[in-house]
């Protein structure tokens, strides 16, 4: 899936989809989300957004001589391999082409700025999730079609059919957009009533970061993949093995790769605890390797063949 990608071939598999742990005690530790988990309001940042990244051999990669390695993500060492196939179906709200900087962002990071103060005193923070029918002082919870969702979409005038308003960015530091997908808009007061739509723009995403790294001559490092944490947990709950699919650890982060993989596994063996997967393979801990190249390879990916694993 890492290898197979190709802007120029639409039947190509995008790549995979995983997430850098932020604090490696364990998996939910990582996860913030009122009434699925015990967390609240903090500094008025928006909740149950997992923030995740869709790699490839095109993307969030680096040169090193004549090929390339895999650009590893602020020096985090161990985290999470998504099914893929939920990842472009299901629970994912918006993807960046770089860093989506969303923390203050209503719809829990795939809209306009929340308005200040950024606090939870704020009744319209992003915490809240609170949008307006036109950009006045009515507020409500967000919809398709409030302007601070509308106007934070990255424009495509060769799709079929053309959207979006925003230029895509050229350079992480450029103005921020997104492209749609299926879980855009969770319903805030009732999230088990949620019925995926149709948009799916990660192909639209990816093929343009391709482009814009060939303008800038630059293979530049992060995206971002907003997944809706309270479609997420649900799935995990309901089936572990087959919504987390695998565990990493990081060769050529900040950690010796044997801490790299001890932190890991532990991390897989406390969530199996935690969801009481039984009766079943455990869930694969691999290597992610951005120490070497791994061009003309079969991929970054390595599993230990020592590993209690099925394939």
């Amino acid at each position: 899936m890492y290898m197979a990608f190709d802007e120029t071939d639409d039947t190509t598999a995008l790549g995979v989809t995983l997430s850098y742990a932020g604090q490696t005690g364990s998996f939910l530790d990582n996860v913030y989300c009122s009434n699925y988990v015990d967390t609240g309001c903090h500094v008025g940042d928006n909740e149950c957004r997992m923030s995740a990244a869709m790699i490839n051999h095109k993307v969030m990669t680096q040169a090193d001589g004549d090929g390339f390695r895999v650009a590893p993500l602020m020096q985090r060492n161990i985290g999470y391999i998504f099914n893929q196939t939920l990842t472009e179906n299901y629970w994912t709200k918006c993807a960046f082409l770089y860093d989506g900087a969303d923390s203050y962002n209503v719809n829990l990071g795939c809209g306009a700025t929340a308005p200040i103060p950024q606090d939870c005193e704020n009744p319209n923070a992003a915490y809240f999730d609170m949008c307006t029918a036109d950009g006045g002082d009515s507020y409500h919870h967000c919809t398709a079609t409030d302007p601070e969702v509308v106007n934070r979409k990255c424009r495509c005038d060769t799709c079929d059919p053309p959207y979006g308003s925003v230029t895509p960015p050229h350079f992480k530091n450029d103005e921020v957009c997104f492209y749609e997908m299926p879980a855009l808009i969770v319903d805030y007061d009732d999230p088990t009533s949620f019925t995926p739509s149709n948009t799916n723009h990660m192909r639209d995403s990816l093929k343009q970061r391709v482009a814009s790294d060939l303008i800038t001559g630059q293979h530049q490092e992060w995206n971002e993949v907003v997944i809706d944490e309270r479609l997420l947990l649900p799935m995990i709950q309901q089936d572990p093995t087959h919504t987390v699919v695998a565990f990493f650890y990081v060769d050529g982060a900040s950690l010796w790769v044997e801490t790299a993989k001890q932190l890991a596994t532990t991390m897989r063996d406390r969530f199996q605890e935690h969801y009481q997967v039984s009766g079943v393979p455990d869930i694969p801990v691999v290597l992610l390797d951005s120490r070497h190249v791994f061009t003309g390879t079969d991929g970054p990916f390595k599993l230990d063949t020592t590993a209690n694993v099925a394939v």
